[in-house]
């Protein structure tokens, strides 16, 4: 295992030139996607992450990508859900090529769209494409557990290669990311989004 490795660094590096950077987080509900999605955000957004950056709707992705700066961290929450515009069940749907279009946009500016979703297939291929890195929460790691340095998620990551056959491959033989649970102020901040998402989607 490579200890020099790092995600976050190895995003911000690609960012720096322009290249594919995406990630998708994918489980089950309750795993800890939105808090390892959360966490990546954090730590890699050069400009300052908040809930301003949690994505839900597509009018929602289109004032960030139109408002984003370079090296900013766009956490895309329930893609591949309706009324997101990425999921692959209505592919051919207005709604998804018009999002399709902005995805592409966007290679030209430095961003990190991290999309969490119960399942990556949910997600339109076209945005799937454009993924680096696909994480899988494995389990919730203690205090205890972590030496001290607080609640943790271990996640398994695998990273996209291209090349004349697409396929999935341990970047640097790191099989496994630990990372930390955000400070509770902005997870709460998250649940509160996330809720007034459900709650709208509910009253449609």
């Amino acid at each position: 295992m490579s200890k020099d490795f790092c995600l976050i660094r190895s995003i911000n590096d690609a960012l720096t030139f322009k290249q594919s950077t995406d990630v998708i987080i994918e489980g089950d509900r309750g795993t800890g996607k939105s808090t390892v999605g959360l966490s990546i955000c954090l730590m890699g957004d050069r400009n300052g992450f908040d809930e301003s950056k949690i994505i839900y709707t597509k009018d929602e992705l289109i004032n960030a990508i139109n408002n984003s700066k370079d090296g900013d961290f766009l956490l895309l929450d329930e893609a591949g859900g309706e009324g997101s515009g990425l999921s692959s069940r209505s592919a051919m749907s207005g709604e998804n090529k018009e999002t399709s279009s902005l995805i592409r946009l966007i290679r030209s500016k430095k961003i990190c769209l991290v999309y969490i979703s119960p399942d990556r297939s949910w997600i339109d291929n076209r945005v799937r494409d454009f993924a680096r890195y696909d994480l899988r929460p494995i389990s919730k790691l203690t205090n205890e557990e972590t030496n001290g340095n607080g609640l943790a998620i271990l996640t398994e990551l695998k990273q996209v290669v291209f090349g004349d056959e697409k396929k999935y491959v341990h970047p640097e033989n790191v099989k496994h990311v630990i990372f930390p649970v955000p400070p509770k102020c902005l997870l709460d901040k998250y649940d509160k989004k996330r809720d007034a998402y459900l709650q709208s989607h509910i009253a449609k």
